[in-house]
């Protein structure tokens, strides 16, 4: 795997001058982010491929398109299937720590593996994974592609296909962080605390009752309301906006550093990517609520 990375990058040199003005036109901008090191251009996560112990995790959602297309030395893992609970009494809820310990083994993880995540360019895989990964006490490196495999094909960077090589199994353990993670009687509770923000980052349909994915629809009471993908740049390639551009969004909501945020939307695949948002904003309270509408709606 590593004389695969190893090609790819001298490849990717050689060639960074000539796709200069391709990528003239589709740019990431996030140099001012507080936490920058978990966002990567694609010249950076070439860069970081490189480095011993480093796992890349393709989270896309068709293992197809992994077969037929994928960033060199990467493994599959699709994490808006996978990490849901089958026998959850709440819909699409997170596999419990035993779970999510064996999956991260199958994978080859260590709790000090360097993790490269990607996914279709949106980051809604790849942020689902981030998520479970802090939530169940990873604390060595991750980031994540900004624009995705989009990004990575539109730079004309080498691609490997076919069956991947085999990899070992990982001895990752799980420790459970209960400040990652709030239920709904928190959510409740919250509602009525001026130092915590629920954070509903649903559709505006999904938020005013007008699209009904359970018993009721409608949102939690004081909760407020910024679509998932308004951080994200218009365009074929879904780079994220910049510090500036995200930061007047949420201020505009009172969303600030100082206040406690529970992000949540139907299934917790939307507020995990809030929830990222925010950790790469340098926002230090982040509590997702991942039961979300799914229960909030059906109680």
């Amino acid at each position: 795997m590593k004389y695969i990375a190893l090609l790819f990058v001298t490849v990717a040199a050689l060639t960074a001058t000539a796709c200069s003005s391709a990528n003239e036109s589709a740019s990431a901008t996030h140099t001012t982010f507080p936490n920058e090191n978990l966002l990567l251009s694609v010249e950076q996560f070439a860069s970081e491929m490189l480095a011993e112990n480093t796992v890349i995790i393709d989270t896309r959602t068709s293992d197809s398109a992994f077969t037929a297309s994928r960033i060199p030395g990467a493994i599959y893992f699709h994490s808006r299937r996978d990490l849901n609970d089958p026998d959850a009494a709440v819909e699409f809820f997170m596999v419990g720590p035993q779970a999510f310990e064996a999956m991260m083994r199958e994978l080859g993880i260590h709790n000090d593996s360097r993790i490269l995540l990607y996914d279709e360019g949106d980051n809604l895989g790849s942020a689902r994974l981030f998520y479970a990964l802090e939530y169940f006490g990873y604390e060595g490196y991750v980031a994540l592609l900004d624009g995705g495999k989009k990004a990575w094909v539109h730079a004309e960077m080498a691609v490997a296909s076919g069956t991947p090589d085999e990899h070992l199994m990982g001895t990752f353990t799980s420790r459970v962080r209960e400040d990652r993670v709030c239920d709904v009687r928190a959510v409740m509770a919250a509602a009525e605390n001026p130092n915590q923000i629920v954070f509903d980052v649903r559709s505006a349909d999904e938020f005013d009752g007008t699209d009904v994915r359970a018993a009721q629809g409608g949102h939690i009471p004081g909760a407020v309301h910024l679509e998932w993908r308004e951080v994200l740049q218009d365009g074929d390639i879904p780079f994220f906006r910049s510090f500036e551009e995200i930061r007047v969004l949420y201020a505009s909501l009172g969303i600030t550093p100082d206040k406690e945020v529970i992000p949540h939307c139907h299934t917790n695949v939307r507020g995990s990517h809030a929830y990222f948002t925010l950790r790469l904003m340098g926002y230090d309270s982040v509590r997702p609520y991942e039961g979300s509408w799914a229960e909030f709606g059906n109680l």
